[in-house]
């Protein structure tokens, strides 16, 4: 059992230095009001100067079995979305493409997400957006992210 949680405590750093984090995407998720997956994109664009394709799609896909792998062309649509979702709620933050390599997000538009992800709740202690989706999936039955990784972990 002590092994268990030494590698539950071990996923929530790595996770933490990725940006993927529960604590980092539940932030960006109030923030902005966008949807788990979408919220840890940026949470990894905001945590790297560079984010690779590969880089992307192991944080975003890996944890699934193989037969369920989506086209690695689904990462442009994830951008992209998320890129929409920024500008429908007015936030101008740039997502800087390097054509078959990966995404960047500037040093100022990264500030712009730092403020917004820092700044406190309205003085009636609402979130400042309100329509966020639930953190969990459906059928997730509360569990963590991390919980769910290592529950897949031990399956394998």
């Amino acid at each position: 059992m002590h092994d268990r949680h030494a590698l539950l405590d071990r996923i929530e750093q790595l996770e933490g230095v990725l940006g993927v984090d529960r604590s980092a995407t539940g932030r960006i998720r109030e923030a902005f009001g966008i949807e788990p997956m979408l919220a840890q994109v940026l949470g990894m664009l905001l945590a790297r100067e560079f984010v690779t394709r590969d880089g992307l799609y192991t944080v975003l896909y890996e944890d699934r079995p193989e037969c369920e792998w989506p086209d690695e062309k689904i990462l442009d649509v994830q951008i992209c979305k998320l890129r929409a979702q920024l500008k429908k709620r007015g936030h101008k933050i740039s997502i800087v493409t390097k054509f078959g390599e990966g995404w960047s997000i500037p040093a100022v538009d990264k500030m712009k997400i730092r403020a917004a992800i820092t700044r406190k709740p309205d003085a009636d202690g609402l979130p400042a957006v309100t329509d966020a989706p639930p953190l969990a999936p459906a059928g997730a039955q509360g569990k963590s992210l991390k919980e769910r990784r290592m529950a897949f972990l031990e399956g394998a």
